[in-house]
Parts: C-alpha cells; structure tokens; sequence
C-alpha cells in the first residue's frame, strides 16, 4: 500500500473483520498525507463464489464418472451389438448348412442310386428283343421323372451354383429357377467390376431374400417380369428388386408375416442389420414396388488357389479294366465319389467294343494323380466331391495336359455348372441322368 500511495494510485484490498469480509478500494492524496478508504461487505460474495467452485469440483468429478460410466455402457452395447451380429451370421449359416445337409442326403443317396438303375436299365435295354427295349425305355422315362424331381428339390434347397459361382451367377440362377417354376421372366443386370467374393452368411442371406422377394412378386404383384439389379456404391454392395405390380403400402407391414401374410419382410430387415446391412422399400398401391437390400463389402478371406499335385510315388489304389491295351480304344478315367455310379458307368462302358476303362477316381486329388500316371485320352469327371471338386482337377489337368480331354459329369442341368467347368478346359459337359448317346457322344467326340 505504501507503493501505491507514493505512486499516488487506487489500490483494492480485501480486509477481513470479525468473521466479515470487505472489499476496500484505497486513494492515496499525496499533498495531504492521507488517504481515502471506500470498504464494502463481500462476505456472501465470497460464499458464494467458493461454493461455486466446490460445485464445480464435484460437478467435474460427477461428470468423469458419468463419462466412465457411459463408456462402459458404450462398450457392452458394442459387445452385444457384435454378439448379435455373431449369432444373425451363424444362424444363417446354420440354417444353409442344414439345406445343404438335407440336399446331399438327396444327391449322395437317392439320386445316385437311381442314376446307377437307369444306367443299368439303359445298357439292359439295348437288347435286340423289342419288347425289353420298349420295358426298360418305360422305366428309364420313369426314373427320369424321379431323377428330375430329386435334381429340383436338391438346387432349391442348396443351389451349387452359388458354391461354385458366386452370388452373380445364384442371381442368374434365380431368374431361370423363376421362369421354370413360376413362369415369372426376371432380367438381371449386374455390375460391370467383378463382385468380390463375400463371406458364406452374406451371399446365403441375400441369395435368400432376393429368392423369397421373387417369390413375393409372384404372389403378390401378379405381374410377368420383374428386375433384379446389383451395384456397387462405394464400400456397398446393393441388390434391388423391382416390379411394376400391384405395390402395396410400406406402412401395412407387419412385424411378422410381411404383407397380407407373405414372407416377413420385416425379418429380412432385422436380418441384414444385425450383419451391419439394410433394407429400403419403396412402394405404392397400384405403382410397383422396389426393395433394395444393402451390405457393406466384407471381402471373404482368401482361400489358397494353387493347386498341389501329389506326385506319381503317392497314386492311390486304382481299380483297373481287364483286357490288354490296344491303340484303337478309347481309354476312358472315370472320376465320381459314388462307387455305385463309377460301377454302373464302368458296366455301360465296357459294353462298347472301342472304349476302355482304364482307372476309377473318387476325388479331385486322386483322379489329377491317376491323370497323371495314366495318360487317359477322356476323363469323366464329376464335379461335386470333396478335397478337390471337378471344377479345380479339371483347371490342373488341363493346364499339364492341355490334349487331354475332360468331360464334365453332373447330376444338375447344363445352365448351372456347364461355364465353369468349360472354363477350366472341359470340352464337354454332360448330365448322369441324361440318354446313353450323349455318353458315347461325347467320349468318342475326339475321333
């Protein structure tokens, strides 16, 4: 004070006087020797500006709990978000697995069983008795009817399409199995980049609700066409389906059982968003309808694409024609992981005066070996078997034997697999289930 009073300056000090507290502003009048002093009470001031403080210190400390406290919340929400999505994922892939459980019962059991009669009952029916002839005709025509029969329920529980080619060609599958089984023309446009491959619960979730939407269509819609389009949008990948039908009114939508009790598009929804996708419905009665599904881009994990081929030390065992070789036979490997078809082609085979059968195959792996050690001039080669399918032994031994012919052999339609085994070298491709001359057809198509 004694500065500020030689400097002739105001100066404001606080002064405390029993239990009070003052706020005093001092005016030193250097001429005089005096000084004013003008003093007043900020006891409550004081109060209250260090309970202000104390409120902010406990405010502080009540908002960092807060803060934990939601992070924690934020945290086990994003655990069970991710839990959700976990089970939505094996949930779909439960339910394809069991489709395909169910589909290989069929195809393993029953239609190679009837395949196998109808080889058999085609090489008996070759007899010169006309009446024979006439017998076994009537019951191949019937166990085509049954092979016909197993083949659809087989492809619409576990198309092996969308194994084999990706969800494109399951959509390009869909707009066929529509026609066929609903007579409803579906036109589909796909993006001119290659779709990545996605992960199994993406591609059977889509494959799926694209299939149940056609259907829907034809239930409902009662129109003739529809379109189903795919696009890229950046890190999205979206598949739309559209119809100029009857619509409906989006907000009708049930909870359960979709439209006027359809297919609950409503679970489709909840589907896709719990593996982070969406669904947009655009609808109005008497105007159409447009559903666009959306999933982001989650690449599938790379599988290993070379090929390892065993050598000639590891050949397995191998069931051999009998009869000496001779230059002027077809030398024939057959390749299928049903003993009882490999056993009925070898009867049809070794019936024909200019083919042999040299080695049978029940894998991929085994039949690139047996390729390999034989020098076959014609492989029939199945296409759905386990280690190595048809598709990829058909790629090596093409690649190592480019002469040597492949011949596709499958139990499901031309449309389906044909492309892909055509691509990887096979120059033809032919049904199990399909007339004795298309065999001998295409195996003597070299000659």
């Amino acid at each position: 004070m004694t500065a500020a009073y030689e400097a002739g300056q105001a100066q404001e000090v606080e002064v405390t006087c029993e239990s009070r507290i003052f706020s005093c502003l001092v005016y030193p009048i250097a001429d005089r020797g005096y000084m004013n002093i003008y003093g007043r009470d900020i006891t409550e001031r004081k109060a209250a500006e260090a309970g202000l403080e104390q409120l902010n210190a406990e405010l502080d400390v009540r908002v960092t709990q807060r803060t934990a406290e939601l992070s924690n919340a934020l945290l086990k929400v994003s655990v069970q978000s991710e839990q959700l999505r976990t089970l939505a994922s094996e949930l779909t892939l439960v339910e394809q697995r069991e489709r395909s459980h169910v589909a290989e019962l069929i195809h393993d059991g029953l239609q190679q069983l009837v395949v196998a009669a109808k080889l058999r009952v085609n090489a008996v029916g070759r007899a010169e008795d006309p009446r024979v002839r006439q017998e076994c005709q009537e019951i191949s025509r019937l166990l085509d009817e049954a092979v016909a029969d197993a083949r659809s329920l087989t492809a619409e529980l576990s198309p092996p399409i969308l194994r084999t080619g990706g969800l494109p060609a399951g959509m390009n599958w869909l707009a066929r199995w529509s026609k066929e089984k609903h007579h409803l023309t579906v036109h589909v446009q796909t993006p001119a980049a290659p779709v990545p491959p996605l992960p199994e619960d993406l591609t059977v979730l889509l494959f799926q609700a694209v299939r149940e939407l056609l259907f829907n269509t034809v239930k409902y819609a009662r129109v003739p066409e529809a379109r189903v389009t795919l696009a890229r949008k950046e890190q999205h990948l979206t598949i739309t389906v559209a119809d100029a039908g009857a619509g409906f009114d989006p907000r009708s939508l049930r909870a359960e059982g979709g439209v006027a009790g359809g297919f609950g598009l409503a679970r489709i929804r909840h589907r896709l968003e719990l593996l982070g996708g969406c669904m947009d419905i655009d609808s109005t009665p008497g105007q159409g309808s447009r559903i666009t599904l959306a999933v982001p881009l989650r690449t599938a994990e790379q599988r290993p694409t070379a090929l390892q081929h065993p050598q000639p030390s590891s050949v397995p065992r191998m069931d051999v024609a009998p009869g000496g070789e001779s230059t002027r036979k077809i030398r024939v490997l057959l390749v299928d992981d049903h003993q009882v078809v490999r056993r009925a082609l070898a009867h049809m085979l070794g019936a024909e005066a200019d083919i042999e059968v040299v080695g049978e195959a029940g894998t991929g792996t085994a039949a690139v070996a047996l390729a390999r050690h034989l020098s076959p001039d014609v492989v029939l080669m199945d296409i759905n078997m386990p280690e190595m399918n048809g598709i990829d032994a058909t790629r090596a031994i093409h690649a190592e034997f480019p002469t040597m012919r492949v011949i596709g052999l499958s139990m499901f339609d031309r449309g389906d697999q044909q492309a892909a085994m055509q691509d990887a070298g096979a120059v033809a491709y032919v049904s199990k289930s399909g007339p004795v001359e298309a065999f001998l057809a295409a195996i003597r198509g070299g000659r």
